[in-house]
């Protein structure tokens, strides 16, 4: 009794022989651009911690100036080396960092804050 081939299995046999190598170009394709997006992203995620970061000092400095008049920069530059650090008036510290990243162009990131001295309550 002769078998009969099934038509079907016979038909998807052939077709990985000339699929081979095709995931290995669309994967040489598509890999480049989700590498960019990758390091881009965590690019852009570190200009944004540094842009906190430098917010956070320069309030701090502003609070360290209002308190002890000519520490607040000093104190600024102990925290964060890079920025150019600036007393606009007593209380009052503005910063400027250049920040480079991998990918995405150079920026220059800036803060300012002044702090607010508590004043003597009023007398009745």
């Amino acid at each position: 009794m002769r078998r009969m081939r099934n038509s079907r299995s016979d038909a998807g046999r052939g077709l990985g022989r000339a699929d081979r190598g095709a995931a290995l170009v669309e994967f040489a394709i598509v890999a480049p651009v989700l590498f960019f997006i990758i390091i881009g992203g965590l690019d852009l995620g570190l200009e944004m911690l540094f842009e906190s970061r430098l917010l956070f000092v320069t309030q701090q400095a502003a609070v360290a100036e209002a308190k002890t008049p000519g520490s607040g920069v000093a104190w600024a530059s102990g925290q964060m080396s890079g920025p150019v650090y600036n007393v606009l008036s007593p209380g009052c510290i503005a910063a400027s960092f250049v920040y480079s990243p991998i990918l995405l162009p150079q920026t220059t990131l800036a803060a300012s804050a002044c702090a607010v001295t508590p004043s003597a309550p009023a007398s009745t």
